[in-house]
C-alpha cells in the first residue's frame, strides 16, 4: 500500500476553520493480480456557534478504479466515483475542563 496526503487548514476569522485536503492511495497485492487507485479531494469548514456547540459541513470526492472478483473466481476492471455531503454537530459542555482539542462531531452524510 502506497499513500499520499496532503491537507490545507486556513482559519478564517475568529469562528471558522476551513480545511482542504487531497489524498492518493494505490494498493497492490501478492499472490494475487488485485491491484487498486483511489483519489480524494476534501473541503470541510467548522464553525464555532459558541464555546461548547461546534458546525461542520463537509464535501468530499472519491475516484477509484482497480480490480474486483466476478462470480466465476475471474477478476475484471471497475471505476467508480462518489460523492459525500456530511453536516455534522458537535456539542461538548466539558471543553473547557479538559486539555483535549480534537473533535468528535455527530454525522448526517448523503452519498451519491
Amino acid at each position: 500500500t502506497y499513500s499520499l496526503f496532503t491537507r490545507f487548514v486556513r482559519q478564517l476569522g475568529e469562528s471558522v476553520d476551513v480545511s482542504l485536503g487531497l489524498s492518493a492511495e494505490q494498493k497492490e497485492y501478492a499472490n494475487i493480480d488485485f491491484e487498486e487507485q483511489l483519489y480524494i479531494a476534501n473541503l470541510e469548514a467548522v464553525y464555532q456557534i459558541n464555546r461548547h456547540l461546534n458546525l461542520k459541513a463537509s464535501a468530499e470526492y472519491q475516484n477509484g478504479e482497480g480490480n474486483r472478483f466476478l462470480d466465476d473466481s475471474s477478476i475484471g476492471d471497475r471505476e467508480y466515483e462518489e460523492h459525500v455531503y456530511s453536516v455534522g454537530l458537535h456539542w461538548d459542555p466539558m471543553k473547557s475542563r479538559r486539555n483535549d482539542d480534537r473533535l468528535k462531531f455527530f454525522d448526517l452524510s448523503i452519498i451519491n
